[in-house]
């Protein structure tokens, strides 16, 4: 057994909730009259040279001081016009370089992004990335109920109050039976003081995102970037809530590490994700990953962090999340089978099995109320089998729960201290 596992089954028999696994630019020489004149290949003379008749007219030298005159004048002119440009180039933050290749004179473009470039683009999304406290009751590890909350960050998608944000930000609330307990708050940038009241309007869980709203209208939107034209190595700068409400509004730069990264998320099914090493810490959740024009080009989801590691933050791409969205508010109504139970996605089947446990989902927590909370399932419970189908992990647990619709009865097997147990289980349903 690898001795860095941590035995998820010690203390079984108590009921656990175990907390969720989210940046520029320096005279004439005078001779004295009756004096003699120094010459220096003759030496002293009596008298100084006599001086030679001009060989040209007076209108002739006037002409060429005004000719002179002039060019000095374009030249000067051209000067400062030249300097002014460089003098603009240089407060925009935007100097260019131009390198040419001998070979084939083609011409490459340079853009350097500056601190002021990254200042403009805080002053722009900052107003459209707020805050989000989810608040419900959860079972606590010695089994009774007690209240929880959940922090992270969201981005203002419609003027009209709808708002984009991670699944697991608002998780809570979302699988809470006990409405009466559960809330999401809202804080605007403009007043980080007043809580606003919030709604869900619906959520994929699969993909990690959820769509709330709130009673307000002429709010500032942020402009969608496209996630298909980014490219690696250019401006990326991620603004959030990293550790909660209390550092609301940071920014943090950096650059897009890598495109189509395929991560598993948290609970999630696997996707593809944009890359990049702007620090992105938890609270970020949520939260904007915008580009040099300050479009959205991703909502900030992950991170990975260790010995090992620097920090590799990762983000939804924004044309996957636009069609996640908009297809949650305009089919807020469409239902799935609901369990409610979170599986973890650390202790895989493989893993499970080299600590001499069967493979399955072993199961994180339950939701205070749910349809697996009625029927006796626990924390570190193991499901082998879901409607008489084997599961390994998540993805096939998750896989056959979808194939199901709420209010059908299924077969569960769950492995628990030694023995198998088979239960039925009526499902609920949601919109994840």
């Amino acid at each position: 057994m690898d001795n860095n596992y941590i035995n998820p089954f010690d203390n079984h028999d108590k009921k656990e909730q175990t907390a969720s696994p989210l940046n520029s630019f320096n005279d004439q020489l005078k001779v004295p009259t009756g004096q003699s004149f120094y010459s220096p290949m003759g030496g002293f003379d009596a008298k100084p040279p006599k001086k030679e008749k001009n060989k040209y007219p007076l209108s002739v030298l006037i002409a060429c001081c005004v000719i002179c005159s002039l060019l000095a004048g374009i030249v000067a002119s051209g000067t400062m016009i030249m300097a002014d440009k460089f003098a603009v180039g240089t407060e925009m933050g935007q100097q260019s370089e131009q390198q040419s290749d001998n070979k084939n004179n083609t011409v490459i473009n340079i853009e350097k992004p500056s601190n002021e470039l990254i200042s403009v683009i805080a002053q722009k999304v900052s107003p459209s990335v707020v805050g989000i406290r989810a608040t419900a009751s959860v079972n606590s590890f010695f089994g009774f109920s007690q209240q929880s909350s959940d922090e992270g960050s969201g981005i203002i998608y419609k003027s009209n109050g709808y708002i984009i944000t991670n699944y697991h930000v608002i998780s809570i609330v979302a699988e809470a039976t006990n409405k009466s307990n559960a809330a999401i708050q809202v804080f605007l940038p403009s007043d980080p003081q007043t809580a606003i009241s919030a709604s869900i309007v619906g959520f994929d869980s699969e993909s990690d995102l959820a769509v709330i709203k709130i009673e307000k209208t002429g709010l500032p939107a942020v402009e969608i970037g496209d996630s298909e034209k980014i490219e690696v190595g250019e401006t990326a700068v991620a603004i959030g809530n990293p550790g909660g409400l209390r550092y609301m509004g940071s920014v943090s730069s950096g650059v897009i590490s890598g495109l189509n990264r395929t991560l598993k998320l948290e609970g999630t099914a696997q996707i593809e994700l944009i890359q990049t090493d702007a620090a992105i810490n938890p609270g970020n959740s949520g939260g904007a990953l915008v580009n040099a024009k300050g479009q959205l080009i991703g909502v900030n989801s992950a991170k990975i962090a260790g010995e090992e590691y620097e920090g590799m933050g990762f983000a939804i791409p924004s044309n996957y999340t636009v069609k996640v969205c908009d297809n949650i508010i305009n089919n807020k109504d469409v239902k799935r089978a609901y369990v409610g139970v979170k599986i973890s996605t650390e202790y895989t089947g493989e893993v499970l099995q080299k600590m001499g446990y069967p493979a399955g989902a072993l199961v994180e927590s339950v939701v205070e109320g749910s349809p697996a909370d009625k029927i006796g399932i626990r924390t570190m419970d193991i499901i082998t089998e879901f409607d008489g189908v084997k599961v390994t992990d998540y993805s096939q647990y998750n896989s056959e729960r979808l194939k199901h619709k709420p209010g059908e009865s299924v077969q569960l097997k769950v492995y628990r201290s030694g023995r198998y147990y088979d239960v039925t289980i009526t499902l609920g349903e949601s919109n994840n």
